[in-house]
């Protein structure tokens, strides 16, 4: 846990666990003295609420352990593989493999939404449409770094001139860990 300077954690009323886990293993962590069921907290995950077990007078310290989490769209990971999180409290007074980094990888993808789909006639004298729509929006946990048409790769944005037929326009979102989805839509072009 030392390995994570940023990382916050909740204690509990459980007076004489929390003594003993803070003094002897979580003395370099930032804590948090609030009830574990506070709604204000509700996104941190409570760590006495994952302990092993429940501890009065543990024979030993290695009978507790604390656990690693990442906030949802993200994975713990070790040295580039995945992490389980635990690490348990040793006789020593230290934590368990805490000798590798451990950091949380983002693994969501962006939230991509298109238009609905268009139906519409030929502008006058002519054998095609016109058609313009609103572009589709994308968000990310960390951060949309492109949303582009992907097809059909001769339209680049709206408007555009679409023949009598049915388009599928379909959209893709990057985000910066360049993990992608996309959407689509149709435009209908009635002779």
């Amino acid at each position: 846990m030392q390995r994570l300077p940023g990382a916050i954690f909740q204690q509990g009323n459980a007076r004489p666990h929390t003594t003993k886990v803070s003094k002897d293993c979580l003395h370099t962590l930032t804590t948090l003295p609030w009830p574990a069921r506070s709604p204000d907290l509700s996104p941190i995950k409570h760590i006495w609420d994952h302990l092993g077990r429940r501890v009065g007078h543990p024979s030993s310290l290695n009978e507790l352990e604390a656990r690693y989490y990442c906030t949802q769209g993200y994975s713990l990971i070790s040295e580039n593989k995945p992490y389980d999180g635990i690490n348990e409290c040793l006789a020593n007074k230290t934590w368990s493999g805490i000798s590798h980094k451990i950091s949380c990888a983002d693994t969501s993808p962006p939230n991509i939404t298109c238009p609905k789909s268009i139906v519409t006639t030929t502008d006058p004298s002519k054998a095609t449409a016109t058609v313009t729509w609103e572009e589709a929006n994308a968000d990310d946990n960390v951060f949309v770094s492109t949303v582009s048409i992907r097809t059909p790769p001769f339209i680049r944005k709206p408007p555009y001139s679409f023949s009598i037929n049915v388009t599928k326009v379909v959209y893709e979102a990057y985000d910066s860990s360049n993990h992608s989805s996309t959407c689509s839509f149709t435009v209908t072009v009635l002779g």
